[in-house]
């Protein structure tokens, strides 16, 4: 896999148990995904998400996260840096549920 930068890489590789670490989700409810968020960001691909986080044992939208959608490192943005499946930590309905 490729990263946008080494900063972003050590962030989106620390377990999910550390703080802070990256996490790029990917949700599957219609209600997360829909027309009216991708629109608001202006993004390609609307269900998947790109969140700073403390650490955490299981994912959960009530969490302390912060929605990113640029690198704060490099500014790269991230919708098109990250756009294919294998990058994702989290799926709603695999790793957590809505």
């Amino acid at each position: 896999m490729m990263f946008c930068c080494s900063d972003f890489e050590g962030f989106y590789s620390a377990k999910n148990e550390l703080a802070p670490n990256i996490r790029i989700v990917k949700f599957n409810s219609e209600y997360l995904i829909s027309e009216k968020s991708a629109m608001r960001f202006n993004l390609k691909r609307n269900d998947v998400k790109f969140f700073i986080t403390l650490g955490y044992n299981k994912f959960q939208l009530l969490a302390p996260l912060m929605n990113i959608n640029f690198c704060p490192f490099c500014g790269k943005n991230l919708h098109k840096f990250y756009a294919k499946d294998e990058y994702f930590n989290e799926t709603e309905g695999l790793t957590f549920s809505s």
